[in-house]
């Protein structure tokens, strides 16, 4: 079983998996905004561990920190990773993120 880490420079791309291999998506983010990412639910191909916020290091009002998202591969095939960045009462997402994951 591995690691997989993914962050904002893989927008785009394809990444590459084994069945059991952990995801790890780190991407940042402030709520501190209303802003949040929100996850869409994936496929068959992978399966959400946890989503979390980890706040910065030094606490500063405003300070933003990161999502962690973990995702583990629990079949092989090839799935996108949606996530959106938006405030909760809102339609319209501030920003997307996307990754192909191709689970072997």
């Amino acid at each position: 079983m591995a690691h997989v880490t993914i962050d904002e420079r893989n927008a785009g791309q394809r990444v590459q998996a084994q069945v059991d291999d952990h995801i790890d998506l780190v991407l940042p983010e402030n709520p501190t905004t209303g802003f949040q990412w929100q996850l869409d639910q994936p496929g068959d191909v992978l399966a959400v561990e946890s989503s979390e916020f980890e706040p910065p290091d030094e606490m500063r009002p405003g300070a933003g920190g990161q999502r962690h998202v973990v995702l583990r591969a629990v079949s092989a095939g090839s799935e996108t990773v949606r996530l959106r960045l938006q405030r909760a009462w809102e339609t319209r997402p501030e920003s997307t993120f996307e990754v192909d994951v191709r689970v072997t």
